[in-house]
């Protein structure tokens, strides 16, 4: 076993004011532990809340933040994601005006995503998922993808329910499912967390809250 833990942060440098504020190992370490103690079922924090607490969208525009989604399978497989939104563009349905305006210096922004699922899934399987589930960056958001956004997808397996996997067919049937819902919640998730999104003042600036703009 390598002890390796992939590890991503938005790219929210100086919005609270102290351009040399870092995330670090011991606030990871911190939010695990955290987590850990909740009860399962827990409502998740929302918003304006750990990673999402320095997220903008719109090229800096509006408040982004943390936002999670889930749904159910026939089968009974559950695939969830948790999304923190932090992107150049806006909600896909009104993206247009503000996308074709110039920024300078060039905003920071990265979304990042967790995709999870309690299905039995291999290391293959898990990496295919991921790459899926970005399809739900680029229906939720446009732009996307774009040369200024730092979009990652991780995807987790509890390996709790078990795929059919009877033939080829079967487990080809079974995959698509999972990870075509994965790109749905990947979107949901991510609309979830604009739309819960608070307005903030800082001393870097003010950021308004999306859906009242």
């Amino acid at each position: 076993m390598v002890p390796i833990v992939p590890a991503a942060a938005i790219f929210d440098l100086g919005r609270g004011g102290n351009f040399s504020a870092r995330p670090t190992p011991d606030m990871g370490y911190a939010a695990t532990a955290a987590a850990a103690e909740q009860k399962e079922g827990h409502d998740v924090g929302r918003g304006n809340v750990g990673a999402g607490t320095g997220a903008l969208i719109g090229r800096g525009q509006f408040k982004g933040g943390v936002g999670t989604a889930s749904v159910t399978l026939e089968n009974g497989v559950v695939v969830g994601a948790l999304a923190v939104v932090n992107a150049l563009g806006l909600p896909f349905e009104q993206a247009g005006p503000v996308a074709g305006k110039s920024v300078d210096p060039p905003p920071l922004n990265t979304t990042l995503v967790v995709v999870a699922t309690d299905a039995v899934l291999d290391v293959a399987e898990c990496k295919r998922t991921a790459s899926a589930s970005h399809a739900g960056i680029a229906r939720a958001l446009d732009p996307s993808h774009t040369l200024a956004d730092g979009d990652t997808v991780f995807c987790l397996a509890t390996g709790v329910v078990a795929l059919d996997r009877s033939d080829e067919a079967a487990r080809q049937a079974s995959l698509v499912t999972l990870q075509s819902a994965a790109a749905d919640v990947v979107r949901l998730a991510i609309l979830d967390g604009v739309a819960n999104a608070e307005s903030v003042g800082t001393p870097a600036g003010e950021y308004g809250a999306y859906r009242t703009a």
